[in-house]
Order: C-alpha cells, then sequence, then structure tokens
C-alpha cells in the first residue's frame, strides 16, 4: 500500500486521458457549426484542463514529471473520435459521452487504488469525477437524450 512509484502511475494514467479530451474537445470545437454546441464543448474542455492541473499538481509534489501527452492509446482514442467528428456533429457527441464514461469508470478504479493516496482520493473524488458526471449530461441534452 501507499507504493509512490504505483500512484504516480495512476496519476500519469489519468492524467493522459485528460490530455486525450483537451485534445479531442479541441479538434471537435473546430470543426462543429452551431454555436450553443460549441459553448458547452468549451466548458468541458475547461474542465478536462482543471481536472488535469489538479493532476499535474499532485503528481509534482509526489516529485513526478506529468506526462506531457495522451500517450498510445489516448492518440488512438482520439482518432476514433476526430473521425467520428468529421461525419457529424451528432457523431462526435455520441463519441464524447463514450469516452466521458471511460474516464468515469478510469476515475472510480483508481479511487479504489490502495496506492493512490487519500488526499489525492479526496480531490478525485470532491472534483474531478463529478466534472466527468456533469459532462455526460451536459452532452446528452445537446443531442436532446
Amino acid at each position: 500500500m501507499n507504493d509512490p512509484e504505483a500512484c504516480i502511475h495512476a496519476c500519469n494514467k489519468l492524467l493522459r486521458g485528460e490530455l486525450t479530451a483537451i485534445e479531442t474537445y479541441t479538434h471537435v470545437i473546430g470543426n462543429c457549426d452551431e454555436q450553443v454546441v460549441v459553448h458547452t464543448l468549451d466548458r468541458i474542455r475547461d474542465d478536462h484542463e482543471q481536472n488535469a492541473n489538479i493532476l499535474r499538481f499532485h503528481l509534482s509534489a509526489l516529485g513526478a514529471v506529468p506526462d506531457a501527452g495522451p500517450g498510445i492509446w489516448g492518440a488512438v482514442e482520439q482518432t476514433m473520435e476526430n473521425a467520428a467528428a468529421l461525419v457529424s456533429d451528432a457523431a462526435a457527441i455520441t463519441a464524447l459521452i463514450g469516452s466521458e464514461r471511460i474516464r468515469i469508470r478510469e476515475y472510480e478504479n483508481a479511487l479504489l487504488d490502495p496506492d493512490l493516496k487519500e488526499e489525492i482520493k479526496v480531490r478525485l473524488r470532491d472534483e474531478n469525477l463529478p466534472r466527468l458526471r456533469d459532462h455526460v449530461v451536459s452532452l446528452e441534452v445537446v443531442t436532446g437524450r
């Protein structure tokens, strides 16, 4: 329990997911025509930035260097979402909802990790995770679900 390297790995994994989300939302926003949708997507992208900043803070406090990019799986996920964005706004939002749900599961799993420090869990549980859940609701509202 409380293996510092495992804690760093868990935080960096979550950070890579947030970085993927930031890049993907930026791309989708650039291809979206509806201003109301753009406003929602922009707010969600800002939330992912806040989540990433929290993770960066904790990684730095652990003496680790935060990952700077999404990694290979993030690139694959981002490519799929970007392809959906080229098809239609609705397809892009559907892909984004799926990705937000993946992020939620990743955070829920991280909260079960005995190596993740309790003060990090508190921030993730109280700040990051509620934002992700709100994203799913916001995206569903935009699509009329």
